[in-house]
């Protein structure tokens, strides 16, 4: 997941949802992926340090509407969620994007 960051430039990482997924049909444990997604989240700010730019990191929102019926898809959805608030505890600033109006909670 973490990438390469160019010197004082904005590295941008989209995709968690789908690497989430994977990582969630190959670990049983839930604790096991939260700890890759903490290992990921310190190496990307190591990343951001060491180039002296920052990350921004691109999350879905699955939260809002209907829960799924599927067990693994709920598994998703509880998981992306815990994502995202690791996500925010750990950023200087959070933005929420919808339906094109952002919205500043950070």
């Amino acid at each position: 997941m973490a990438g390469r960051q160019s010197s004082g430039g904005v590295l941008v990482v989209t995709g968690w949802a789908d690497w989430l997924k994977a990582l969630l049909a190959a670990t049983a444990d839930d604790e096991t992926v939260r700890a890759a997604w903490r290992d990921q989240l310190v190496a990307l700010g190591d990343a951001e340090r060491q180039a002296g730019g920052e990350a921004l990191l691109i999350l879905d929102e699955m939260g809002s509407g209907i829960v799924p019926m599927a067990a693994d898809d709920r598994r998703l959805r509880d998981l992306n969620g815990w994502l995202a608030q690791e996500v925010a505890a750990r950023s200087r600033s959070v933005w929420q994007v919808r339906h094109g109006l952002c919205k500043q909670s950070k």
